[in-house]
């Protein structure tokens, strides 16, 4: 696992009063729904770091080459104002919002519910629960000096997941920051081919470093507990009530 500590080159403060609050008290629903309590990854961090087979990850970077030429592309809206069940924001805070640096959104719906189920049964095994595929993100290709805030993923349909770098051209490596479970701070270096299963909903996340060279594109598989999980799809709205109930919780 290559990881780094510390603060690398200009990262972002994502780390505010109302955000983390937010984020404490969602750390504490997954907490009190005990599917989660298998220890996950080298001791239990909440995290490992692995290799797509050759073939997989062929057959991703085909599938993303393919789209990309036929420019088969959507343009990702800029999000200054982060939302409470988690906030991803693309800029530079040195330039105008109107040339932000965007992200491009390129999909082939159908392959994507079909590589998720492929991937289901390693993340099945690695989590130790069965599961359910909840939606597979991409391609999604970020540019030169974008970045993620740190955030937790949706507690009732991103609960296991993978990040996997599909392809990239950067001059600098570009690091997904996770917070594990033993409450230390990680930077992982992804290259093409590799790939993250996370507890997404539990271990805080992002790429709070921008983005320096031409493009990174990633794909994101997102996974729920197939039996046991009290959190359904269309729970997100009774979520954050019942987060706002938790002492001393402030959200925005």
């Amino acid at each position: 696992m290559r990881v780094t500590s510390g603060i690398i080159r200009n990262e972002h403060d994502t780390n505010n009063h109302q955000r983390r609050d937010y984020l404490i008290a969602n750390q504490q629903l997954v907490k009190d729904s005990e599917v989660l309590s298998i220890p996950h990854g080298p001791d239990g961090v909440g995290f490992e770091h692995r290799k797509l087979s050759k073939k997989r990850h062929k057959k991703l970077k085909s599938k993303w080459q393919q789209l990309h030429k036929a420019k088969i592309t959507l343009k990702e809206e800029f999000r200054e104002k982060s939302d409470a069940v988690g906030s991803y924001i693309m800029r530079n805070d040195n330039i105008d919002l109107e040339v932000i640096a965007p992200t491009n959104y390129i999909a082939d719906k159908q392959f994507n519910e079909d590589f998720l189920e492929e991937m289901r049964p390693m993340h099945e095994e690695w989590a130790g629960v069965e599961l359910i595929g909840s939606v597979c993100y991409g391609f999604r290709q970020y540019t030169n000096n974008a970045y993620l805030l740190n955030h937790l993923d949706r507690i009732n349909t991103h609960v296991i997941g993978s990040s996997i770098c599909v392809d990239c051209d950067i001059n600098e490596p570009w690091p997904l920051y996770i917070e594990g479970n033993d409450h230390k701070k990680y930077y992982v270096d992804l290259k093409p081919g590799e790939h993250v299963m996370y507890e997404s909903c539990n271990c805080i996340h992002g790429r709070p470093v921008p983005l320096e060279g031409s493009f990174y594109t990633g794909m994101y598989l997102h996974y729920r507990p197939k039996y046991n999980w009290p959190y359904e799809p269309e729970d997100v709205d009774d979520l954050l009530e019942r987060i706002k109930q938790l002492p001393g919780i402030s959200i925005f």
